[in-house]
């Protein structure tokens, strides 16, 4: 069964625990190279070449979906180029990528786009290629409708191609996609012209095969509306063909189909013989799918004969293989998760790796940044006192000057005195000399005075003239001197003046020159104390972001285990498909609280009864998400194994398993769970019967053209816990007709509180659902999903939420 996944889960869950923080870089050489490259890629056309690369590589490795995400970056770059052939390759890589991921939708929509393009250029051969893949698509999502206008096209383009394999696959294809729809007589008109064109082509293995699966098609047509006789013509056709062609796993199925014919037409006997033909053709091949089939022929033929231990013989065989078979395809699953997970994480690691190295490199140079400006601060601040220096050298250069030019105005000062002087002196020999003569010309005037008095007097006149003459030249050299000496003085007084001046601002200039060498020398002290606390918080720094890479490591494997448990989980769960194909309509809402939930809900149909269960495990998150894969594990040992199909029984089996499994008597936990549990039962067209066990959980239904809840209430009793009186579990039987709906829940939704702690509470749940009774379920399902998130806003999510609805 799915004990594996238990041990999975088990090893995902446990990682939380024990985180290895080794490097995986040298495990995936080529990825870690593509993705460098991509790192580096100079121009748009190199970087999709290498995205392609790295998107093929990742389909190599088993995982579609991330392939997908890589051709769709492509795509993006790609859309602003005009290189249509290259658009039209990444749109095709695109789409086959999500059909590999079984993400059909997806993979419809750029398969759409491809073909609006092929259209626009008018490309019939891209046209006939991209609708191929659309109507294979939408039959393989069962819109059967959408699948037959694409392969009228499809046909159409063949036609005009001339290709006669591709008209004969797309006959056979329209003759399938009819009968799907019940237009029988469309289906063999299409099985027979894909005959018409198999039988003109060259017999290969591949026509070969094509043909016997158009032979048994019209087989199984006629065999539908009965007309048993040539259904048996064309599966004896296909027959010759497959033992002609040595096709043993077509020759086993083809047994299969006639002995189903034999058994619809009445001839059990025949239809006996012929499928345990079928048998060991298909044991010896490994044809699972065909031997299963036979299987179910054995089961229906000794049913029919009442040989009801031969009956209950094949149907375990039936549901070994089925099992069998559903295992392996979760197998495949699982392994195709795990292969996705692992190449995302390989991918992350790498691109960490490279992160880290370009995030260095950066430091580095910020590092090399940084020691290259403090070199330049250091420079500027010797510059700065290599100014200071020569400042201070000009300043003295200028007292210097300033003391030359005193000493040469004292030198002057000097000069000029003794000019003055030595100019009085000459003025007064010239003084003495003039007397000496006057004194002469006295004597000779005197000598003379008996000479003419008339000329004594004059000479007298004209000497005293010279003499006055004289006299004034006297003053006016006396005037220059004392101009000169008053000169001397007023320099001196202003060389004196400046000198005092100088020496004043000298003064000053040192003060100022031992205040600027102080200042220089505290700016020293304290780049120093900057350049240890630089230092210092760089090492810091470095301690903080290793311990964040060590945590960013931690919480991305953690978060990476967590999603893988999830990815888990929800394969365990019933598929939208399940629903659709048991019930005409319903409605599922599944609200986690934390990312792995401790709710599940199961949806299993065993010998034409439909069990839907929903379970609340004691707990949510991680603690949660193990107890709800133990219960999945215990429900499908006790439907299938032990073939426990009635309620109450299921839950009083389950509460003794549990114990077992979380070996109560030993440890005294308090584990447990509230199931509700439905056996649905269809009787003829419109009668159903509906048998409800429940533990804790009440089940609310509503009844067909009414619009009134009702409401069945659980035994008093959780599954698996310690109770003080072990009330038996109770059936209660309904006889209810289609259209009428159920409605199971667990008790998240009712004991959610709002921003001011207020429980929602069972009574409110229920006039929630009888005000929502008249909508369709469609809209009741947005109705409930509006009013749970307005109720909750503000406040946290309190449990786990499962609610469903069923129309029967």
């Amino acid at each position: 069964m799915r004990i594996t996944y238990l041990y999975f889960l088990t090893f995902c869950l446990a990682l939380l625990c024990c985180i290895n923080t080794h490097t995986l870089l040298a495990q995936n050489d080529e990825l870690n190279n593509l993705l460098y490259e991509l790192s580096k890629a100079p121009d748009a056309k190199s970087r999709v070449l290498i995205i392609n690369q790295i998107a093929l590589w990742y389909q190599q490795q088993n995982a579609p979906k991330k392939a997908a995400e890589y051709f769709i970056q492509a795509y993006q770059i790609q859309k602003n180029t005009n290189d249509e052939e290259a658009i039209s390759t990444t749109l095709h890589n695109i789409g086959n990528a999500y059909k590999l991921a079984e993400e059909y939708q997806s993979a419809i929509l750029y398969y759409n786009e491809l073909l609006n393009r092929k259209q626009q250029q008018g490309d019939i051969q891209g046209q006939w290629e991209a609708m191929t893949e659309l109507a294979n698509l939408h039959k393989e999502t069962e819109n059967y409708k959408t699948a037959i206008e694409y392969s009228l096209n499809v046909l159409r383009l063949s036609s005009e191609l001339n290709n006669a394999k591709a008209i004969a696959d797309a006959s056979n294809n329209l003759g399938f996609l009819y009968r799907q729809i019940g237009d029988q007589k469309q289906s063999l008109n299409y099985f027979q012209r894909a005959l018409g064109m198999y039988n003109v082509l060259t017999q290969t293995s591949a026509n070969s095969t094509e043909k016997i699966i158009a032979l048994t098609n019209t087989g199984l047509t006629y065999s539908k509306i009965k007309d048993y006789n040539k259904a048996y013509s064309f599966y004896n056709q296909a027959l010759d063909l497959a033992q002609q062609s040595k096709l043993p796993v077509q020759v086993a199925n083809v047994y299969n189909h006639i002995a189903a014919n034999y058994f619809a037409a009445g001839n059990i006997n025949n239809a006996l013989n012929i499928v345990n033909k079928a048998i060991p053709l298909a044991q010896q091949n490994n044809a699972d799918d065909v031997l299963m089939s036979s299987y179910q022929i054995l089961f229906e033929i000794y049913q029919k004969q009442e040989d009801f231990r031969e009956a209950n013989k094949y149907e375990i065989r039936y549901q070994e293989l089925k099992e069998k078979i559903a295992q392996k395809e979760r197998d495949k699953i699982q392994e195709t998760l795990k292969a996705q997970v692992e190449v995302e994480r390989k991918e992350n690691e790498l691109k960490n790796l490279i992160s880290e190295k370009e995030r260095q490199a950066a430091a580095l140079r910020q590092s090399e940044l940084e020691r290259e400006k403090q070199e330049r601060d250091l420079a500027l601040r010797e510059k700065e006192l290599e100014v200071l220096r020569k400042n201070q050298a000009l300043q003295e250069e200028q007292l210097k000057n300033q003391r030359l030019a005193q000493e040469r105005a004292q030198q002057l000062l000097i000069i000029t005195q003794q000019q003055a002087q030595a100019e009085k002196q000459k003025q007064a020999m010239a003084l003495l000399e003039q007397n000496r003569k006057l004194q002469e010309a006295q004597q000779r005037e005197k000598q003379n005075q008996i000479e003419l008095l008339e000329k004594d007097k004059k000479l007298q006149d004209e000497q005293i003239k010279a003499k006055q003459e004289q006299l004034e030249k006297a003053n006016v050299i006396r005037n220059y001197g004392l101009a000169i000496i008053g000169l001397g003085t007023a320099v001196f007084i202003l060389i004196s003046v400046g000198f005092f001046q100088n020496r004043k601002k000298n003064r000053l200039l040192n003060r100022q020159n031992i205040a600027i060498q102080q200042q220089a020398n505290a700016i020293q002290v304290q780049n120093e104390e900057l350049y240890q606390q630089q230092e210092e918080i760089l090492a810091q720094r470095s301690y903080i972001e290793e311990k964040n890479k060590e945590l960013n490591i931690q919480n991305y494997k953690m978060s990476k285990s967590i999603e893988a448990a999830l990815v888990i989980q929800q394969s365990i769960l019933p598929t939208a498909n399940t629903f659709k194909k048991l019930f005409t309509d319903y409605f599922v809402i599944f609200y986690p609280k934390d990312v792995v939930s401790g709710d599940c809900y199961m949806l299993e149909a065993i010998d034409n009864k439909i069990f839907a269960i929903v379970v609340d495990c004691t707990g949510h998150g991680v603690a949660g998400a193990f107890m709800s894969l133990i219960a999945n594990n215990l429900l499908e040992k006790i439907l299938y194994s032990k073939n426990i199909l009635t309620p109450n029984q299921i839950l009083e089996q389950l509460d003794e398993d549990v114990r077992i499994a979380l070996k109560k008597e030993e440890t005294g936990n308090l584990y447990g769970m509230d199931c509700v549990i439905t056996c649905i039962e269809y009787i003829g067209d419109e009668k159903v019967k509906l048998t409800y066990a429940g533990a804790k959980r009440n089940l609310f239904y509503k009844l067909n053209n009414t619009n009134e809840l009702l409401e069945i209430h659980a035994d008093r009793r959780s599954v698996g816990t310690k109770e003080k009186q072990r009330i038996p579990f109770t059936n209660h039987e309904l006889s209810l007709n289609k259209g009428d709906i159920i409605y199971l829940t667990t008790d998240g939704f009712i004991d959610q509180c709002n921003i001011n702690r207020q429980n929602f509470g069972s009574a409110n749940f229920k006039k929630l659902l009888q005000t929502n009774l008249h909508l369709p379920l469609s809209e009741q399902k947005k109705a409930y999903e509006q009013f749970f998130m307005n109720y909750m806003q503000g406040a946290d999510q309190r449990d786990d939420v499962t609610f469903i609805g069923i129309s029967l």
